[in-house]
């Protein structure tokens, strides 16, 4: 009995991570943003994700502003590594400003399609842009807590600055 309920237990384990990333009809070209300036580039697939910097809705189209990141097996974008360029990713649809926030990670699916010039910090540059096809919103990261440990008995200030033996003694 045990056996059967760890079979579908590994089988539900792997089909939710080959479906936690978004899906793409066709295979997707493994370039960076900057690699997808250039013109034989125009019209693949790619997968990109990483942070919104800022979103520009409007009634038939979303525009993110990204910063795009290496994605993992499952899609997401790990923050931790050097990033590799902006980009813009224009999905059909109104995208609420609130639930796709600045800073919140996500990873689109889509084509790229002709430069635009944006303003970075006033300074004009030339980014790829994505026609997005499929959106994956990753969940927000959890709230971090400060635990404070103290002695119980005489209060955090008990901390010894030196440690034991570190003392020479001197008559």
């Amino acid at each position: 009995m045990w056996v059967r309920a760890f079979g579908i237990g590994a089988l539900v384990a792997a089909l939710s991570g080959c479906a936690a990333q978004p899906p793409s009809k066709v295979p997707v070209k493994k370039i960076t943003p900057p690699q997808a300036l250039e013109k034989d580039n125009l019209g693949g697939e790619v997968r990109w994700g990483g942070p919104i910097l800022s979103v520009e809705p409007k009634q038939t189209e979303t525009c993110f502003k990204m910063l795009s990141y290496f994605l993992g097996s499952d899609g997401s974008p790990h923050l931790q590594n050097q990033p590799q360029g902006r980009f813009l990713a224009c999905a059909q649809g109104y995208y609420d400003p609130a639930v796709y926030a600045p800073r919140r990670t996500m990873t689109v699916v889509g084509t790229v399609a002709p430069a635009q010039t944006i303003k970075v910090h006033s300074v004009d540059q030339q980014v790829p842009v994505v026609t997005v096809q499929a959106v994956k919103l990753w969940p927000a990261p959890p709230a971090r807590t400060v635990a404070i440990y103290s002695d119980p008995w005489y209060g955090p200030e008990a901390a010894d600055p030196i440690p034991y033996g570190g003392l020479d003694y001197v008559p």
